[in-house]
């Protein structure tokens, strides 16, 4: 059984916890905790590291004070400073963002809403000198990464938060506890990245002329296990080809990849692009017969979703873990077991492919057009169960490449005029795509 500050340390540091039920059974019964946590964890950045300590040390150090009531009360002072710490650190005066957009505009008496997206914005919004004042104005919603809600700045800004926010989180249902764990004003909202795909911009791709077998789209690394792939081409029929999609990341370039398939005897069998224009990228994912989903572990995997617009069928691993794990069913795709003969299996789901168009399902179902409407619904009610005013609606929206964009431009331009003004007075900069 783990001490409080043990399990703690766990969840901040991003050590793995394989039973996450553990965390909210306990989150749930020890309401303090989180900010035992949060003293600690910023305290240990802020002091320990400066003297050379790495975070498994800090770990340690957390560890040796959690079976006494003397390291209760050490931790409970830590968050205390740690506060004043984080609240006397937000001293810029202007910070740019480029993955946020304003869904709704501040009225005099009903708050606008604010989407940032990845941990990265909400820190700059945290540490702008006008943050009060923002968060009065505006409710926030936050769409973390891959990380999910184990991340140092969500932790900072639900400790800093003093009006109810929103979090749509990466996976969705098992992190639901978590978020309302965070702080008593968290809301969950059961979307992702991969919510606010322009289903209409896959639709008009729609085509039977499949010219690609198998297809991979994302990034270069090794979390998108392009070795399994290679893996299965090789033990598929001599005809069988696969194309891979992606931008360099975290030493994974488009010639690491090629030496990866030349080492499977497949590189003549392997079509590698980097970095198609976007009207390409929906074109290769409607020509496709088969997406290949082949991550461990991914965040929301905004490709599955964009597959399945494209009306293209998923197959990815039953025990791997994404948010649009949740999309792949009989109508949609393939949940298959990893090991031995994968190349036999990924054969059979590119004959059953044929049988499967998942677009229409993902259009009705997931595309940004329904879940805008779904959200703003939410927050509806949310806003009046919270006592506040809500008289209009969000703007349509839709993101691209990781970036938002209104459905209605010139519209969303005269409907935000005052308030992208009021914004930038506040020191928040942002564009309106």
């Amino acid at each position: 059984m783990y001490s409080r500050v043990q399990v703690f340390m766990r969840f901040i540091s991003n050590i793995s916890i394989r039973n996450k039920l553990e965390l909210v059974d306990f989150l749930r019964k020890h309401d303090f905790g989180k900010y035992i946590a949060l003293g600690l964890y910023f305290l240990g950045r802020l002091r320990l590291r400066r003297m050379g300590y790495g975070m498994h040390d800090i770990t340690t150090f957390a560890a040796k004070w959690s079976n006494s009531e003397r390291g209760i009360k050490a931790a409970k002072k830590s968050v205390k400073r740690a506060i004043v710490l984080l609240q006397s650190a937000r001293k810029l005066d202007c910070q740019k963002f480029e993955r946020a957009i304003v869904l709704k505009p501040h009225k005099r008496d009903e708050r606008g809403i604010i989407l940032l997206s990845f941990e990265e914005e909400v820190g700059r919004l945290a540490s702008l000198r006008a943050y009060g004042e923002i968060e009065r104005r505006y409710k926030i919603l936050f769409m973390p990464s891959w990380k999910g809600v184990i991340s140092e700045d969500l932790a900072m800004f639900s400790g800093l938060a003093s009006q109810p926010f929103g979090i749509l989180p990466s996976y969705l249902g098992v992190e639901k506890e978590m978020c309302l764990a965070l702080s008593p004003r968290a809301r969950y909202y059961p979307f992702h990245a991969a919510s606010w795909v322009n289903g209409a911009k896959y639709r008009i791709e729609w085509t039977e002329n499949r010219q690609i077998d198998l297809l991979s789209v994302g990034n270069f690394s090794s979390s998108k296990r392009h070795w399994l792939l290679f893996k299965a081409i090789a033990e598929m029929p001599s005809n069988a080809k696969a194309t891979i999609v992606g931008v360099p990341l975290g030493g994974g370039t488009l010639e690491s990849i090629r030496t990866q398939a030349r080492l499977f005897g497949v590189e003549d069998r392997i079509t590698l692009i980097e970095n198609p224009e976007q009207k390409r990228l929906r074109m290769l994912f409607a020509t496709s017969g088969l997406f290949c989903a082949f991550s461990q572990r991914e965040g929301s995997f905004i490709a599955v979703a964009e597959a399945l617009m494209a009306n293209t069928p998923v197959v990815a691993f039953d025990g791997a873990e994404f948010g649009t794990k949740g999309y792949i069913n009989k109508q949609t795709g393939f949940l298959i077991e990893q090991g031995q003969g994968l190349g036999l299996r990924i054969a059979d789901c590119l004959e059953n492919a044929r049988k499967v168009r998942p677009g229409e399902w993902a259009i009705n179902n997931i595309s940004a057009e329904k879940n805008v409407l779904k959200l703003e619904e939410m927050l509806r009610k949310d806003a009046i169960n919270d006592g506040e005013t809500w008289t209009e609606g969000i703007l349509p929206f839709y993101s691209e490449r990781l970036s938002f964009h209104y459905f209605d431009l010139p519209k969303a331009r005269e409907t935000l005029k005052e308030a992208i003004v009021e914004l930038e007075s506040f020191g928040m900069f942002l564009s309106v795509r």
